[in-house]
């Protein structure tokens, strides 16, 4: 979900570059067709975000199961990752804001870019993995579809550093690299679609000027010029 300067939203689900579904919001108070869609049980029951999350995933992906499922801290939370387990047996892994963090797992004190704590626990069968790490800034994540970081502890890769201006080796735990990989197909779609034609503001010029054009002989102005005249 990404906000744009018409001051709508647009929620996407997208696989190598390609959207599979994808809902457009401007407002509670809008006629969108969209809102008009909402099952009011499912919404009553798990709130706006989720319920927008739940239907664009079945929209996306049916009834098929076993999906690895990458999502923003706008949707991120612990309820909505056991109902994508137990009821849609999907694995999730998302960002998690910062005002929504677990009191017991926070450990307060920042850490140097490239360390990182973590913690797991179990509930009704479905395995959590919570893990905060050291980037430019403090990332912190969610996943199901991860466990202890010592099974599978990740990669030391190059990374720029802009206090020293050089190159450095970085430690990347694995869930932050599935995550950049999983994510890098909506960031993609969000680039294309900000290549696109989009509307643009035009100051009106003032009468006389040369960018404005007096009326032809059929009182039609050249194509492109925004005039005033009296």
């Amino acid at each position: 979900m990404k906000p744009n300067k018409r001051m709508s939203m647009a929620f996407i689900v997208a696989a190598f570059g390609i959207p599979f579904a994808w809902e457009f919001y401007t407002g509670s108070r809008s006629n969108d067709y969209n809102e008009k869609k909402f099952n009011s049980a499912e919404e009553i029951a798990w709130g706006k975000t989720i319920s927008r999350f739940l239907r664009l995933f079945r929209r996306a992906y049916g009834t098929s199961e076993g999906q690895n499922i990458f999502m923003d801290n706008l949707f991120t939370s612990i309820f909505l990752l056991y109902i994508l387990r137990t009821q849609y047996k999907a694995l999730a892994t998302g960002t998690h804001r910062v005002n929504a963090l677990l009191p017991e797992l926070t450990w307060g004190a920042k850490f140097e870019r490239g360390e990182y704590r973590w913690a797991t626990a179990i509930h009704e069968g479905v395995s959590f993995l919570y893990l905060e790490y050291g980037d430019n800034k403090m990332v912190r994540f969610l996943s199901t579809l991860h466990g202890s970081p010592h099974a599978n502890p990740g990669e030391t890769k190059e990374r720029w550093d802009s206090e020293t201006r050089t190159y450095q080796d970085i430690f990347l735990p694995s869930i932050k690299l599935d995550y950049d990989a999983g994510m890098m197909w909506v960031d993609m779609v969000d680039m294309l679609e900000s290549m696109g034609g989009a509307e643009r503001k035009q100051k009106e010029p003032k009468a006389g000027s040369s960018a404005c054009q007096k009326p032809r002989a059929d009182n039609k102005v050249a194509k492109g010029a925004v005039c005033s005249v009296s």
